[in-house]
């Protein structure tokens, strides 16, 4: 049985990048995932944008994290030789009635210290953004973020930590963990069983799956499902920041320009999915993020 002191279950940004990091030290490190590729999964479909704290109430883990995150990520990418693009954000007001939600996010911005962030006027939009509707009555402009490819990412950091030792091991699903008696599991796989001293659950939307085969029950994913669209390069000169028009838990209208050149647009109401593989695109959400986009 090959032994490990840390399984790590999940591929995907966060799996990798706890691989890699754990890889710094004398560790025996086995990274599993069920997909033939790293960052395949979940990994691939957000925004991939490393934005401000303005979307995370204060108080919270995720806000604190993002703090500073565009520099970290700037150093990082040197390390492991992968691109991003500097990408700016404009939270925009088409209506009057829109105003008093952007002077709410500015005094988010505040309470967390952002210091390249300011409301502007109609005029200024529009230097920045020619092509922006003729109804923006201003917007809050968010400096020194990014735009990056995750499953690029993923990619460059398994590498890392492969050529610092870890083992990688693809297809290779994770069906069943058990408490070995007096310290450490057991992980069985579709093909092989091992033994760890430690476990990582970064396995996305299986979390709580994972975790339920060692008894714990309290993981509660709620399911939500978005549309992005993905335009031709042809296009990428037509928006140079993120922009964003409404959002909220339930909906969100963006337009942002990709790491490579791409436009993307999205992404829409949220339904609830069908199941954790409901990822069928249909001509009306399509239909609505294009709408929504254009309304920008």
């Amino acid at each position: 049985m090959k032994e490990f002191d840390v399984a790590i279950i999940g591929a995907g940004i966060i799996g990798s990048f706890i691989a890699r990091e754990l890889s710094r030290y004398e560790l025996r490190i086995g990274l599993f995932d069920k997909e033939p590729f790293p960052g395949v999964a979940v990994t691939k479909a957000g925004v991939s944008l490393i934005h401000s704290p303005l979307m995370c109430p204060p108080g919270t883990l995720k806000g604190k994290l993002s703090m500073g995150a565009p520099e970290r990520y700037k150093k990082l990418a040197g390390e492991l030789d992968v691109p991003f693009r500097e990408v700016d954000e404009l939270f925009v007001a088409l209506h009057e009635s829109q105003m008093a939600n952007l002077e709410a996010l500015r005094k988010r911005a505040k309470e967390y210290g952002l210091k390249d962030c300011e409301l502007i006027g109609p005029e200024r939009v529009r230097t920045l953004e020619p092509h922006v509707s003729e109804k923006v009555k201003g917007a809050l402009y968010v400096r020194g973020l990014l735009a990056v490819y995750p499953p690029e990412w993923a990619f460059a950091l398994c590498e890392n930590a492969q050529t610092n030792g870890a083992e990688l091991h693809l297809r290779e699903k994770v069906t069943g963990l058990s408490k070995k008696e007096g310290f450490g599991y057991e992980v069985r796989t579709e093909r092989d069983l091992f033994s760890a001293r430690f476990l990582v659950n970064a396995a996305g939307l299986y979390a709580d799956e994972i975790a339920a085969m060692l008894g714990d029950g309290d993981i509660e994913l709620k399911l939500t499902k978005g549309t992005m669209a993905i335009l031709d390069k042809s296009l990428g000169h037509l928006v140079r920041h993120t922009i964003y028009g409404t959002f909220s838990g339930e909906h969100s209208q963006l337009v942002t320009p990709t790491a490579h050149g791409n436009l993307m647009i999205g992404l829409g109401r949220f339904p609830t999915p069908r199941d954790k593989q409901d990822t069928y695109v249909t001509r009306d959400k399509l239909e609505e993020v294009i709408r929504m986009s254009q309304e920008l």
